[in-house]
């Protein structure tokens, strides 16, 4: 079976990029323009990889992968963050 993963990305067209190619390279995919959303279809779904906007609308991409990590359900879910912030606090914090 192949990987399911789940992209949480605010920007429509940055999100359909992302899940147009992770689809091409035979990855199912799952989108998401907030939290709410992501949250929807994590309870639908068990997603292998979360790609994480670091800026979602109504929250913070970080909070949501605290929630992710505090849920037994997804706290195995491996989390990759999607963020033009390059200082250093922000990587840590990611």
């Amino acid at each position: 079976m192949n990987a399911c993963i789940l992209v949480v990305e605010h920007d429509r067209a940055t999100r359909e990029l992302l899940a147009g190619n992770l689809k091409d390279a035979g990855y199912r995919v799952f989108c998401a323009g907030d939290v709410s959303e992501a949250e929807a279809a994590v309870r639908e779904i068990r997603p292998d990889l979360t790609l994480l906007d670091w800026w979602l609308p109504g929250a913070l991409g970080l909070a949501f992968a605290r929630q992710m990590r505090g849920d037994r359900r997804t706290a195995h879910v491996s989390i990759i963050a999607l963020s033009a912030r390059f200082e250093e606090h922000d990587r840590i914090a990611a």
